[in-house]
This record gives structure tokens, sequence and C-alpha cells, in this order.
């Protein structure tokens, strides 16, 4: 949505036909959804919903710092990788 032209065909459709679904239920069973449109920016409108989008950022923080560790473990054990600071190699071209 923030990447859409504003006014644009795509933005016009996004707002129209997006809609963000929280669906919670309590103890008893009883089911309650909750619904928000997107704003122009592209950020959630009149409701949030609970832990909306905390899995995907946990996610991303552990992988980046299990990158961090595994480099620091492989230069630890003396490997270090080595960048070839001249011209890229060309691309072979199908004969």
């Amino acid at each position: 949505m923030a990447r859409a032209e504003t006014g644009s065909p795509l933005e016009r459709w996004l707002r129209e036909n997006v809609v963000v679904l929280e669906v919670d239920q309590d103890e008893t069973g009883h089911t309650t959804v909750q619904t928000t449109r997107l704003t122009p920016e592209g950020g959630l409108g009149e409701h949030w919903p609970t832990d909306f989008m905390d899995e995907a950022a946990e996610e991303d923080s552990s992988i980046y710092y299990a990158s961090l560790a595994k480099n620091a473990a492989t230069e630890a054990a003396g490997f270090v990788p080595v960048h070839d600071e001249g011209p890229e190699p060309e691309l072979e071209s199908d004969p």
C-alpha cells in the first residue's frame, strides 16, 4: 500500500479489498472477529491486532543473531573468508 502511487487504481483496490482479520476465541469457546483496513501509508487503521507481526520480527532477530554467532564461530576456528577486490568475472554466455 505504501508503495502504490497516491490515487492510483492499485491503491484504491488495496484500500477497498484488503482487510486484516483478528480472530480470537475465549475460554468458553466464544469467537470474536475484528477487522481493520490498511492506511495509505501501509499501516493498519482502526485496530492493530494483538501480537500482529511479532512472530516475524522475532524470527528475523533470531536469524540475524544466529548468523552473527555462526560467523564468530567460523572466524574463531581460523576460517576467515577472503574477498577478492578485483573486477567481477564475466558471465559465460551460452554457445
